[in-house]
């Protein structure tokens, strides 16, 4: 969990309380937590972040202790279905500053998530608004935060009110420019939120489909028309770098964007097709790196041999897959856990996707003759 992952109110808990949540029953052993407290201490981070990231104790396991030394249950956010319409009861502004959210309602009342159960004053103003009780949940950091992309508004809702405004005839070129401007602002924008690898341009005779790589799965998101395709080309083109006269050739190239306080890595390729030319955004989030083993989905034998693997003094792993698969998220996860100051890491990549503190990284450079057999 990077320290860009902002919200108004994040550990509520002491080191020493934690220390004794989790040391003194043998969750975590003291020498790992010691280390562990020093390094956030040193990083400015949460050190309920850092447990988690190192692979001390898993995010559910933490979240299931902190309820229970306050004696309330706890919610798993990511297995939770939310509910839109509670949701936005609370506004989001309240909802991240005060560490709250409701998703969802049972035959007791409605559900709601909090980061720190001694907040009463904002439990009596919500109930006050609501005209009911709430059921109190834990909730992790991470879990928070990926609920809280519930309350974006859809792309389909957005993308209609803006297309509207170039239906004017007497929208001006600077006016046109502006909402061009402001489409692939959106489309960026709800890739990020929709947590998608890429995102997809592809041209078809009467119309262009938008579609995300979310998992590896392609999903279709939109469909926009033609007449609208130069126009999002020519502003992709110009944003990364890349000749917007040039229609016949593949080109690559890469921009940033800033979302949630985080600059977004975009890397851009654009291809000649026979309607067109296609587009492929590859998004370089720092949410693929604040993955931790334990995050992967691994059984707990996969999991083991994993570590038990990677603990060896020699040998090779090989991480192989389609595209979007989480080859890059595996790696980066395993180089999190090896990634300590008693050894020295050098990796080969072509691209560096993301930078990685205490990590020496070689990018490729074929034009200087920089290949994996020269670097190795």
């Amino acid at each position: 969990m990077g320290a860009k992952d902002k919200i108004g109110y994040t550990g509520f808990m002491s080191e020493e309380k934690l220390r004794e949540l989790l040391v003194t029953p043998g969750f975590v052993n003291a020498p790992a937590f010691e280390a562990a407290a020093k390094e956030a201490r040193e990083r400015g981070q949460d050190i309920e972040d850092f447990l988690v990231e190192k692979d001390l104790i898993k995010d559910e396991q933490l979240g299931q202790l902190v309820a229970g030394s306050f004696q309330m249950p706890f919610a798993n956010l990511h297995e939770e279905k939310i509910d839109d319409r509670l949701l936005n009861l609370v506004p989001e502004l309240v909802a991240r500053t005060h560490g709250v959210i409701l998703f969802g309602r049972d035959e007791k009342g409605v559900k709601a998530g909090v980061r720190n159960p001694s907040d009463v004053d904002i439990i009596h103003l919500l109930e006050k608004r609501i005209g009911e009780p709430l059921f109190l949940y834990y909730v992790t950091k991470r879990g928070f935060l990926d609920a809280l992309s519930h309350y974006r508004v859809g792309l389909k809702n957005e993308f209609t009110k803006i297309v509207e405004k170039l239906k004017d005839p007497g929208l001006s070129r600077e006016a046109r420019d502006g909402v061009t401007v402001t489409i692939v602002d959106m489309l960026l924008r709800y890739g990020y939120e929709s947590k998608a690898s890429d995102i997809h341009i592809e041209p078809h005779m009467k119309t262009m489909a938008v579609r995300f790589r979310i998992d590896g799965v392609m999903h279709d998101v939109l469909e926009i028309q033609k007449g609208l395709l130069e126009l999002i080309l020519t502003r992709i083109k110009i944003l990364a770098r890349m000749r917007t006269d040039e229609h016949r050739a593949a080109q690559d190239g890469r921009l940033e964007f800033e979302a949630d306080g985080e600059k977004v890595d975009v890397r851009v390729s654009v291809v000649p097709v026979t309607e067109g030319e296609n587009v492929v955004m590859r998004l370089l989030s720092a949410k693929s790196r604040q993955y931790s083993l334990t995050d992967l989905g691994l059984s707990d034998r996969d999991y083991d041999r994993a570590m038990r693997t990677m603990r060896n003094p020699h040998g090779m792993i090989l991480v192989t897959g389609p595209t979007g698969s989480g080859k890059t998220t595996t790696i980066y996860a395993m180089l999190k856990v090896l990634n300590t100051r008693e050894v020295h890491i050098a990796t080969i990549e072509d691209p560096v996707e993301y930078d990685i503190e205490g990590v020496s990284q070689i990018q490729v450079n074929p034009r200087t003759n920089l290949t994996f057999a020269k670097g190795l």
